[in-house]
């Protein structure tokens, strides 16, 4: 099966419904946030979007509003064993490599 990086992403102009499809799709419990050039600038989980709700928010709110900016990624120079590690370190379900323009190109699932 091949690697859809699409199914695993939502535009930053996206709703909290938006993420909400994505991560019933792909099943990995958050999507990543991206730019209009498609680099990732932040993480949504199915946690901050509880959260969110359970503050007040809305659906139909944009994204912007609950998205994480402060999230863990690797790039192509890191050894499986380091991926394991920070996955391990930081209890993290899913850690994406970014390319040299922080575009995704992977994800690591725990």
């Amino acid at each position: 099966m091949k690697f859809l990086i699409d199914e695993y992403c939502v535009q930053v102009s996206a709703t909290i419904k938006d993420a909400m499809e994505a991560i019933d799709r792909n099943l990995t419990g958050g999507v990543f946030i991206v730019d209009e050039n498609k680099r990732v600038i932040g993480v949504v989980t199915d946690g901050n979007i509880r959260r969110a709700i359970l503050n007040g928010h809305s659906i139909y709110d944009g994204i912007k509003e609950i998205y994480t900016t402060n999230f863990k990624y690797v790039n192509k120079l890191v050894s499986k064993q380091k991926v394991k590690e920070i996955m391990l370190t930081f209890k993290i379900r899913q850690l994406p490599l970014l390319d040299d323009h922080g575009r995704l190109s992977k994800i690591f699932f725990g």
